[in-house]
């Protein structure tokens, strides 16, 4: 069973890039301003730990951006966590826009009581392992997913998280809440499951 959290207006693809939009609004911006030549982005985040995207114009660049090699200055852990989106530019709201693209897929186990869950974005950072009991300190969304009755630990490295369940089998409709809160906490930019926690109770 495949969910996906993919947004509208955007072409799906496997990094970070600027649509036409956002790469319009920029040259705009170039031309009135000839001392911009790109985009400065990066993740900040609230006492939620929950990431918002801030978008400037920039007198510096660290990176090119396909397609068009469009110039932004961006930290490396901030491309990373946005890999999977795509940033437009709203000109009913005069700003730019991060659009996630997120997909996650039910698999089974040889275990009975254990299902996988794979996803285009990271759980962890690469090679780490994260496992996550009924007291773990977590971010919200995942904090609810050990809350509930049926679900007994979680465990995670790289795109993929494993679920045990007890009973052995979850319904459906565990399955479709569990994963709007993974999706939450996959769009919602927080950090790494194996990350330093910050401001949580």
């Amino acid at each position: 069973m495949i969910f996906k959290f993919f947004t509208f207006g955007g072409s799906k693809k496997d990094f970070f890039h600027l649509d036409s939009s956002a790469r319009e609004r920029l040259e705009r911006e170039k031309i009135k301003d000839q001392s911009v030549v790109g985009l400065e982005i990066r993740i900040d985040r609230n006492l939620d730990n929950k990431g918002f995207v801030f978008v400037g114009f920039s007198q510096k660049f660290n990176h090119l951006i396909e397609p068009n090699r469009t110039k932004i200055q961006i930290s490396d852990k901030d491309l990373r966590d946005l890999d999977t989106g795509y940033l437009s530019y709203s000109a009913d709201e005069g700003s730019f826009l991060y659009y996630p693209e997120i997909s996650i897929d039910w698999e089974n186990t040889p275990r009975q009581d254990i299902k996988r869950i794979t996803s285009n974005k990271h759980f962890t950072l690469k090679g780490s392992e994260w496992i996550g009991e009924k007291n773990t300190k977590t971010y919200d969304p995942i904090r609810k997913i050990l809350s509930r009755n049926e679900v007994v630990s979680l465990f995670a490295k790289d795109h993929m998280m494993q679920i045990e369940f007890s009973p052995a089998h979850p319904t459906l409709e565990e399955e479709e809440e569990i994963a709007d809160l993974l999706l939450i906490y996959l769009s919602s930019l927080f950090p790494n499951l194996n990350e330093p926690l910050q401001n949580l109770p």
